[in-house]
């Protein structure tokens, strides 16, 4: 299997990682969510043992979120705003869920808001829907969400650096492209 089809886990949430589970190879957006095994693939990558027959059984719910979660996170980073339409699509989904907001205990003991439900049959949809409800309910999370600055490239992150200023998804493959493209153009205008 190629490189490229690859999942990364650069994005510092859950929620991020998921969504980039949708990238750009050789040019086109490409879904690596094709199947309960991709998502198997990637549910390993994440270290956490769900039972593939539970992951084949939830695997539409599963693509149907990270899109939900795509499209919104995709608004935020490139236009600073989340689409009405896009969060309406996402409680649509989640109130089918019957998720529910509960202040439990929380580090080390302020209160913290989680999101609860009986009905979600996997616990790993359930960790993604509170991954992403945790980012996009804090502004200073929110505010850190960022797309690679490689226009070649559709993955987030959560900039995390002290400053605000990290600029590319991974450095060692967008970062490094971006540049040595830049050099190369700044020596041939010396030319």
């Amino acid at each position: 299997m190629s490189n490229h089809m690859n999942f990364v886990f650069i994005g510092g949430a859950l929620s991020v990682d998921f969504s980039n589970t949708i990238k750009i190879i050789e040019g086109s957006k490409t879904d690596l969510l094709i199947s309960p095994s991709s998502l198997y693939r990637w549910t390993q990558q994440t270290n956490m043992a769900i039972p593939s027959e539970q992951l084949e059984k939830s695997f539409e719910e599963f693509r149907t979120l990270r899109n939900l979660i795509h499209n919104c996170f995709q608004d935020f980073a490139y236009k600073r705003i989340i689409h009405l339409e896009n969060l309406q699509k996402f409680n649509e989904f989640i109130e089918a869920f019957k998720i529910h907001p509960q202040v439990k205990q929380g580090k080390p003991t302020f209160p913290g808001l989680a999101f609860e439900s009986e009905q979600i049959s996997s616990p790993l949809l359930h960790h993604i829907i509170q991954s992403f409800l945790n980012i996009v309910t804090d502004e200073s999370t929110l505010d850190r969400l960022k797309p690679c600055e490689n226009d070649e490239c559709v993955l987030l992150f959560v900039d995390q650096s002290k400053n605000k200023t990290r600029r590319w998804c991974n450095m060692a493959t967008c970062g490094n492209k971006i540049k040595a493209s830049r050099f190369y153009y700044r020596k041939l205008e010396k030319s």
